[in-house]
């Protein structure tokens, strides 16, 4: 009987090693995802968007107000060329969603960017511009003004990592000037996968991100370390008078990789 005991409990601990490494369960650990993060880190950078924002009340346009919004950028090319989340630098679009509730007052929000400022991993910093927006996926391409004195470190978005439905992922971002631009980081897990019209990874929803800020623009990474994607919004469409909402999704790279030759060849 003993026997049979030890024999089932042994059986049954190698279907859970099985699964563990099927589905990758505990297999990003906190010393792994410390040396992924000082891997990546120099690729993560800081973007500061300085916008004009006006509002628009019942048809009356309010005056106009400077805003600044940091978020994380990753750099996919040595030029300097920076991806990040479009809806992040828009912050015209936060509110319009947050003002949809209310239905009496009739809100219309604008925002114009002024500039852009990058600031890189080792704490150089330059002007960007806007070279392609893209609402469908979500992402903007920013590019140095003037071209830079030389080469920096980018992620390689040659060899992507697929994922698939709970699977493991650390995402790496970097958090703004108050937090002095460190980087962060946070294990996260994989919990839908979307397949119309494109391939998106859905994420767990923003109060589980209140630990690492400046997630938003940065990167995910697989278990085995290999770039996912970058972390981008996707807005759902509101249903009859429900207001918008927005969700954290992961951008696969293979999404921005015609993006990115596109902006490239011009």
């Amino acid at each position: 009987m003993n026997n049979a005991r030890s024999f089932a409990i042994a059986a049954f601990a190698l279907v859970l090693i099985a699964m563990s490494a099927r589905t990758g369960w505990a297999s990003i650990t906190p010393q792994a995802g410390r040396e992924l993060l000082a891997k990546s880190a120099p690729a993560i950078a800081s973007v500061r968007v300085t916008s004009e924002m006006v509002m628009t009340i019942e048809g009356r346009e309010d005056t106009p107000e400077e805003e600044d919004i940091e978020l994380a950028g990753c750099v996919v090319h040595p030029s300097g060329l920076i991806v990040t989340s479009l809806t992040g630098m828009d912050s015209a679009t936060f509110y319009q969603d947050l003002w949809s509730r209310f239905e009496t007052v009739d809100f219309k929000f604008r925002s114009d960017i002024r500039d852009v400022k990058v600031r890189l991993d080792d704490g150089s910093e330059f002007h960007g511009e806007v070279a392609l927006r893209d609402r469908d996926l979500d992402i903007a391409l920013i590019r140095p003004r003037a071209p830079l004195e030389k080469p920096v470190t980018a992620l390689d978005l040659s060899d992507p990592a697929g994922l698939e439905i709970l699977d493991p992922v650390l995402l790496v971002g970097r958090a703004g000037r108050q937090l002095h631009w460190t980087p962060t980081a946070h294990v996260s897990a994989v919990t839908g996968v979307l397949t119309r019209p494109r391939r998106m990874y859905l994420l767990p929803g923003s109060e589980d991100w209140s630990l690492a800020p400046g997630l938003l623009g940065g990167a995910a990474f697989s278990a085995e370390g290999k770039l996912a994607g970058v972390v981008v919004i996707r807005r759902l469409q509101p249903i009859g008078k429900e207001p918008a909402e927005s969700i954290f999704v992961i951008l696969p790279a293979r999404e921005i990789q015609p993006v990115l030759s596109q902006v490239l060849k011009d």
